[in-house]
């Protein structure tokens, strides 16, 4: 017996096929902004900025929910959390590749004590260093550390 015709196995070029759900007459569209109000979660004022929101108090507790939930799964899972600073050197970006493609879309550098500086436009460059960096501990387990981290990415609105 070849292994395409292996029990429980599903033959080569065979397609699952079912028919398309049912079209609703009436779609409800709900506006997560609108909602977001309606609810006390979040609002906005024009003297923080346009799409910069601040959480109010039952807002907040359900953020803090389901952080705490992913948290734990994360835990569960063997993640160990880390966090990185908001800002990093534009060099940093540069040899990251982020630079070039991202550029348009990240607020322009910051000029700090003779370096350029720039708010992060993904987690990803400061934790690929992280993921090299030694690990002190007594016990070195063999192959990738997961890694949990939840972060602001600051974005230039357009």
């Amino acid at each position: 017996m070849s292994v395409s015709e292996a029990p429980g196995r599903v033959p080569r070029g065979f397609a699952v096929w079912s028919p398309a759900p049912p079209v609703r007459e009436e779609t409800t569209v709900y506006d997560h902004r609108k909602l977001g109000r309606e609810l006390s979660l979040f609002d906005t004022d024009p003297l923080i900025g346009a799409g910069l929101p601040y959480w109010l108090p039952d807002g907040a507790a359900v953020r803090h929910t389901l952080e705490e939930y992913i948290r734990e799964e994360e835990r569960r899972a063997g993640y160990r959390h880390v966090y990185s600073p908001v800002l990093g050197k534009r060099e940093l970006y540069e040899v990251s590749g982020h630079w070039s493609h991202y550029s348009d879309d990240m607020f322009p550098p910051m000029d700090v004590s003779g370096e350029q500086l720039v708010l992060r436009p993904s987690l990803c460059p400061h934790h690929a260093l992280m993921r090299h960096a030694p690990v002190r501990r007594r016990r070195r387990r063999a192959g990738p550390r997961p890694g949990g981290w939840r972060g602001t990415v600051p974005r230039r609105p357009r």
